[in-house]
């Protein structure tokens, strides 16, 4: 895997365990919820994201079918989650991380005011 992909993966992942997701599709597109309203992240590092190969070969061996599917099952969680994020301290750096990787994800979540995703 490139960096470049392997830092987009590893800065989702943290938004799973962040705000305690697992897996799920459901749960997925939660965390591009919690990714686009609880992060600073920008319309360029979106668009570089959906640019890499990594990610159009994961979205192709899922499909886009499913994929949408969850999409559109999970829009009322978005309206939940925007609504939510106004109440973090701050929002999560999307680059520029490092620092909170020697941190316990509690000491994270209260410095960020994280509670759990949609629980």
């Amino acid at each position: 895997m490139r960096k470049t992909a392997q830092e987009h993966f590893e800065r989702h992942d943290i938004i799973h365990v962040l705000f305690g997701l697992d897996t799920s599709m459901r749960q997925e597109a939660q965390a591009d919820g919690w990714t686009l309203f609880g992060t600073d992240i920008s319309i360029g590092d979106i668009k570089a994201f959906f640019d890499l190969p990594e990610e159009k070969e994961l979205i192709e061996d899922i499909g886009w079918w499913p994929i949408t599917k969850t999409y559109f099952r999970a829009f009322p969680d978005y309206f939940r989650i925007a609504w939510k994020s106004r109440k973090l301290r701050k929002k999560w750096k999307w680059a520029g991380n490092r620092a909170y990787r020697s941190k316990t994800v509690a000491a994270i979540r209260r410095e960020f005011g994280i509670l759990r995703a949609l629980g």
